[in-house]
């Protein structure tokens, strides 16, 4: 009898030190769709609807998607209760987007690229001409 509760024992440890590993292991990783915008000519704005999605967060902190460059909030909300948001997304360049928590701390970040389909070919011109 006293072995069966002593296996019984280890396979429930097993099974608890497995599930904190799987759940320390589990990050909210941050992804945008589509994560690529593609304009037509080289330094023309780039404009797309972004969806930017991300697994299960700690509701014990508020969180906010920011714009890397200018720190500039995209959305907020509070403990962790959403898991989606949806944009329009407008630039000559790529950015990088990051899921913050309120006492700052960066959970994930994810970059849109922007593409062209026709790099520049113009050749700058000094201003003179001979003819």
């Amino acid at each position: 009898m006293s072995f069966s509760v002593v296996r019984l024992l280890l396979l429930v440890t097993s099974l608890l030190l497995f599930s904190a590993r799987m759940a320390i292991a589990i990050e909210p990783k941050l992804q945008a769709v589509p994560d690529r915008c593609v304009a037509l000519h080289e330094g023309q704005v780039c404009y797309q609807r972004i969806r930017l999605v991300w697994g299960a967060l700690d509701k014990a902190y508020d969180y906010c998607v920011v714009e890397q460059d200018t720190g500039t909030a995209v959305h907020c909300w509070l403990g962790g209760g959403s898991n989606e948001i949806k944009f329009e997304f407008g630039s000559n360049h790529s950015q990088i987007y990051q899921l913050k928590r309120n006492d700052g701390l960066i959970v994930s970040e994810v970059e849109i690229v922007v593409a062209w389909v026709y790099k520049s070919s113009r050749k700058r011109s000094s201003g003179w001409r001979l003819f």
